[in-house]
């Protein structure tokens, strides 16, 4: 459990930290698939000098041969290319309060494809609470009148973020539990993976005109707090996976939900920004039907 909370902490840190990254500068908000490429680079780094030190690294060489090495690969396609890349552009449109809150959905989408994949079975109060959640963040939408840049399509990123990290949740958990694999070696394959792919993107968009030279300068602007946050955010998926193997991907999911509470009182603390009583009964709508949706307590 404490991992999944420890989990929680970092992640709302990284993502603080990420809004520092291209606060009130657009040429890195259109460009959030260099972001997080950029950031699972830096944590593949990061996990492999753990790794190293730890002595685990032999850990890697053997499960990268495994069958299961490649369902953790597409886990990453979902959750650094397509989840990472909206969920850096929803924080440029809604800023980290907002999309930590609505990304804390994620927890009840992978109940529900568990459901529907895995045929765990989900009790009514627990489609209740999705339902209330899902009606929490419409509200927000329509209510939020913040200075923010655009909502509409801060809320498509964020829900399509939660989609794609609520199914690489289950996929590792699938994964984990049917194939031998060490959980820190999952997380090595599947940021590694995900830093190949949006490089190949990244690189593909090079070659059809995108400045070389705009891309450098993104990276050395910016590179020391990029480095910070994927550090924060490296740590926080090891303890994510850690926690997946140990308590299953539901409770997992719902006890790392707690980022978007920890993201308020680190935002306060670095911005000083306090959010509307309104935005926090809506918050705490959202996380509580996200988490009792996900966790099953008479297990």
């Amino acid at each position: 459990m404490w991992q999944g909370i420890f989990s929680g902490f970092l992640w709302a840190s990284d993502t603080v930290l990420m809004n520092t990254v291209f606060m009130n500068d657009i040429n890195l908000a259109i460009l959030p698939l260099i972001m997080a490429g950029i950031h699972d680079l830096i944590s593949v780094f990061v996990i492999t000098l753990i790794m190293a030190v730890s002595k685990n690294i032999h850990h890697v060489i053997r499960d990268i041969q495994s069958k299961g090495a490649k369902f953790i690969g597409m886990a990453a396609l979902l959750g650094g290319p397509i989840g990472l890349s909206a969920y850096i552009l929803a924080i440029y449109f809604l800023g980290p309060f907002l999309v930590c809150v609505i990304t804390s959905l994620y927890p009840a989408i992978g109940s529900v494809l568990a459901n529907l994949f895995l045929g765990e079975r989900r009790k009514v109060y627990q489609w209740i609470a999705l339902g209330v959640s899902i009606g929490a963040v419409i509200l927000l939408g329509i209510t939020y009148d913040s200075a923010i840049q655009n909502i509409w399509l801060g809320l498509v990123a964020a829900i399509m973020c939660a989609v794609a990290w609520g199914s690489e949740a289950v996929i590792c958990s699938w994964t984990l539990g049917k194939y031998d694999l060490q959980d820190t070696s999952a997380l090595w394959i599947r940021q590694s993976s995900s830093t190949v792919v949006s490089a190949m993107i990244v690189g593909g968009l090079i070659l059809g005109g995108l400045s070389i030279g705009t891309v450098g300068d993104l990276i050395l602007d910016k590179v020391n707090w990029l480095v910070v946050a994927a550090t924060c955010g490296a740590l926080s998926y090891m303890f994510y996976y850690k926690s997946i193997s140990n308590i299953g991907a539901s409770r997992a999911m719902a006890v790392n939900s707690s980022y978007s509470g920890f993201a308020i009182l680190i935002n306060m603390l670095f911005w000083g920004v306090v959010p509307s009583y309104q935005e926090i009964i809506l918050g705490i709508l959202i996380v509580g039907g996200g988490i009792v949706s996900a966790y099953d307590y008479k297990k």
